[in-house]
């Protein structure tokens, strides 16, 4: 609007020049207007018009014709001087409405900035509406998970069963910790089970093994009664059929006492009860670590020892840096404890312990937080240095006044604190005067429209200022405008030229866009792979961003630059993949974190288990006498217990018992007279008449002696190093020499003063030739006499000898014989 009105002024200073007949006072009164319209605000409607002559001077006599003339010529001049103030005032437009561009565009990029802060809060505000929507939805969904674990453990583990084992031949000291930890080894059959009481006992009649004897009582539990009654069977036929006491030897590893025997008491049978609500160890109403949040261990009803780095009551709360999740102090107040000193902060702060606000996206310690100007004192608040203002301290002050709040009087720009850079036609320290100098106060007037410029400025009207490099039109590289020899740059552009773009108030050389991303315009960023954001700040984990709720599948963190990183029991790339561990077997899937989806064919927490007539070892396969394997065409059936038939899944009792192929009950040694009962012919024992006996023994008690085989009744099959029809007799080989014996296989016993495998040896002090007697320097020819080698003497052959002479006498007394013929001369002889 300004330019319209001064081309108007312009053209009444034309119409003025061609109307000679005017007035000269016309003539001037036309140039006061065109001053006037060249310098008034928009929007101010130009109510002059040219002055029409009045009646009385129309009345007027007539003015001579010379007189005329020369008011006609002071008019022209004037009209030609009002013609060319009206060109500049026309150029000062030009000039004040490319500032008005210019301030255009600082306007908009700022208006750009504040709308992408405003969308990413709105975003961030929105996710985390989402975020909570999903916690509730989480918290619904492990609510309804604890309630079915709850009723799940309340009918689980519900029946005690309890049995006696007594050890027939063992005191009860020698049933220790260690010996009880045994016992329950060879009872637990994959279940927990305990001792709960070692006493004294008086064996049964028909123990061949006289007292002492000791009574230990373990208690187990079952989900249900039945499940009890199986369980209690198979116990019993274990210990009847010898099969415990088998695994007992063997987990001893020798250190039962010879001769031991097991029997089941309580009448041969178990004692099975309900559970009391004491016995049935509970956390908030789960058992075990799942009543702990999995962060700890239920040690009694209610209480949990948490794992290192979780807290509370039922360590549900992790702790971070030492403060526990639960404490409002945990993260500095500004954030929430996700894991082990792991922070997730509030909008507004970062840092490892969120202890750092932000300001526009930017931590308070990194380099041009409030655009340099300030520092970051809390979320997006900044405390400005002395002569600067603005949410983000990016205007600076001039005279009590930001660029925004009219500084520099409005006809300036305030481009750094206390100083003002005046429009064309203002001058003055705040631009409060107008100022006709057509030089600009940048040259003086040496002629009419002519200026001598002073250095630095150049043009018609000195009003072009080379700044930096370059100068004119491309001064500042058009980013900017030029003041004393300065560029003053746009939004957006930095640099003594103004050639460096900025993305959000920083340069590529400063870490635009993160550092994560190039600059390519002013506040626009190409990010890296793996960032995302308007100033390439959000990390990409598999497409997703950190303000993305199911960023890393909701089971993990992004961190910097990209890759998840996962929680417990979670793996892959996106943290999608759950993990068993122990892994899942026999082809199960793991679709959830520690739970196994198991094929048909087996069952059980890892799927170890095989399943036969649809049933595993867990819930009661092969009738509970037997155990369910897979045969080598990958065919699962059932192996039964000594005395069950398999022929119906083992739940049929017979004489059988474990006896080779193709013979009869009682192992063809024998007769069955009733369940499990057999008389075995003379040189056969055990349940099933399977084990041939030596001597009135079999190889269970002692058979020959310990040191051989019982193979068949009465015949033994001696180890090496033993002879005799009972293998207690030891064997010497090549034997031992007259006046020692031999006790042990190999090992002879020697007389006095002799050694050696075979007592051959003489020994001196102890030792034989071979093992360095006579002090290495002879040979031991009878005991401790020493047969000393050339240059050695002494009852040990302990002594040199040099050049036949030793001791005090050796090396002309002048010396110490150290080694033969080797003597060690004193200082002064040779």
């Amino acid at each position: 609007k300004n330019a319209e009105k001064l081309s108007q002024a312009l053209a009444q200073g034309i119409e003025a020049l061609s109307e000679q007949e005017l007035l000269v006072r016309q003539g001037e009164n036309k140039v006061e207007l065109a001053d006037m319209a060249a310098f008034q605000p928009a929007g101010v409607q130009d109510d002059s018009t040219s002055e029409q002559p009045t009646d009385d001077e129309s009345a007027a006599p007539q003015i001579p014709t010379q007189v005329r003339l020369a008011q006609a010529v002071a008019q022209k001049e004037a009209a030609a001087e009002a013609h060319q103030q009206a060109v500049e005032a026309l150029q000062m437009a030009e000039a004040a409405s490319a500032k008005a561009a210019q301030d255009e565009v600082h306007s908009k990029g700022h208006a750009k900035f504040l709308r992408a802060k405003a969308s990413a809060l709105r975003q961030e505000s929105a996710a985390r509406r989402e975020k909570k929507a999903a916690s509730f939805k989480i918290a619904d969904t492990k609510f309804s998970a604890a309630s079915t674990a709850l009723a799940a453990a309340q009918k689980a583990a519900a029946t005690i069963v309890e049995f006696e084992v007594q050890l027939a031949g063992a005191n009860k000291s020698f049933v220790t910790a260690g010996i009880q930890q045994l016992l329950e080894q060879v009872f637990s059959n994959g279940q927990e089970i305990s001792v709960v009481s070692v006493t004294k006992c008086t064996p049964p009649p028909e123990t061949t093994t006289a007292p002492p004897c000791t009574a230990v009582v373990l208690k187990t539990r079952a989900a249900l009664h039945s499940l009890a009654t199986e369980r209690c069977a198979a116990i019993r036929s274990a210990v009847r059929t010898g099969e415990s006491l088998d695994k007992f030897v063997s987990l001893s590893n020798g250190k039962l006492p010879a001769g031991i025997e097991m029997r089941m008491a309580l009448g041969d049978t178990c004692s099975i009860s309900r559970a009391t609500h004491q016995e049935q160890v509970l956390c908030f109403g789960l058992l075990g670590r799942d009543g702990c949040f999995r962060n700890g261990k239920c040690t009694q009803h209610n209480v949990c020892l948490c794992d290192d780095g979780f807290v509370g009551e039922a360590c549900e709360h992790a702790v971070c840096f030492g403060v526990g999740g639960d404490q409002q102090h945990v993260c500095n107040h500004h954030g929430k404890c996700a894991s082990p000193d792991t922070c997730g902060c509030s909008v507004g702060w970062g840092g490892e312990q969120c202890a750092i606000p932000k300001c526009s996206y930017k931590l308070a310690t990194d380099a041009g937080v409030c655009s340099g100007h300030g520092g970051c004192t809390g979320p997006d608040r900044c405390e400005c240095e002395q002569g600067w203002f603005g949410s983000d301290c990016q205007e600076a002050v001039c005279f009590g006044l930001a660029g925004s709040q009219g500084a520099c009087g409005g006809h300036g720009t305030c481009y750094k604190p206390g100083m003002c850079e005046c429009h064309v036609g203002f001058t003055g320290s705040e631009c409060e005067h107008e100022s006709c100098d057509r030089c600009n106060h940048h040259g003086r007037c040496v002629g009419r429209d002519q200026c001598e410029c002073a250095a630095g400025y150049q043009g018609y009207d000195c009003s072009l200022v080379a700044c930096g490099t370059l100068a004119g039109n491309d001064a500042c590289s058009k980013h900017g405008s030029c003041k004393h020899g300065e560029c003053s740059c746009m939004h957006g552009w930095a640099g003594t030229d103004c050639e460096l773009v900025q993305c959000f108030g920083a340069t590529q050389e400063e870490g635009a866009c993160g550092g994560h991303g190039l600059c390519t315009g002013v506040d626009t960023c190409e990010c890296e792979p793996g960032w995302r954001g308007d100033g390439c700040e959000l990390p990409v984990c598999a497409d997703k961003t950190v303000r993305d709720e199911d960023v890393c599948s909701g089971h993990g963190e992004c961190k910097p630059g990209g890759g998840c990183e996962c929680l417990p029991d979670w793996d892959g790339a996106d943290c999608s993949v759950p993990l068993c561990n122990p892994p899942c077997e026999n082809g199960g899937e793991c679709v959830k974190p520690q739970t196994c989806s198991c094929t048909p064919d087996w069952a059980g927490d890892t799927c170890r288990h095989a399943v036969c007539n649809g049933k595993s070892v867990l819930d009661g396969a092969c009738s509970g006498h037997g155990a369910c394997n897979l045969d080598e065409s990958g065919q699962a059936g059932c192996q039964c217990d000594f005395g069950w038939d398999p022929a119906d899944h083992c739940s049929s009792a017979t004489c059988q018992f474990e006896a080779p192929a193709g013979s009869s009950a009682c192992s063809g040694h024998g007769d069955c007279i009733g369940f499990e009962t057999c008389v075995c012919q003379p040189g056969w024992q055990g349940e099933a008449c399977d084990l041939p006996s030596c001597g009135g023994q079999t190889h269970r008690d002692g058979a020959c002696s310990g040191n051989g085989d019982c193979l068949s009744p009465n015949s033994c099959q001696c180890n090496q190093g033993w002879s005799g029809p009972d293998c207690n007799t030891a064997v010497c080989e090549p034997g031992c020499q007259p006046g020692s014996t031999c006790e042990s296989p190999g090992q002879c016993t020697c007389e006095p003063g002799y050694g050696g495998e075979d007592c051959s040896q003489a020994l001196c002090d102890g030792k034989t030739t071979a093992e360095g007697a006579c002090s290495q320097n002879g040979a031991c020819t009878a005991p401790n006499e020493c047969t000393c080698f050339s240059s050695w003497v002494g009852d040990q052959c302990e002594i040199p000898a040099c050049y036949g002479v030793h001791a005090e006498q050796a090396c002309s007394f002048h010396g110490k014989c150290i080694q033969p013929d080797n003597c060690q001369c004193r200082e002064g002889w040779v």
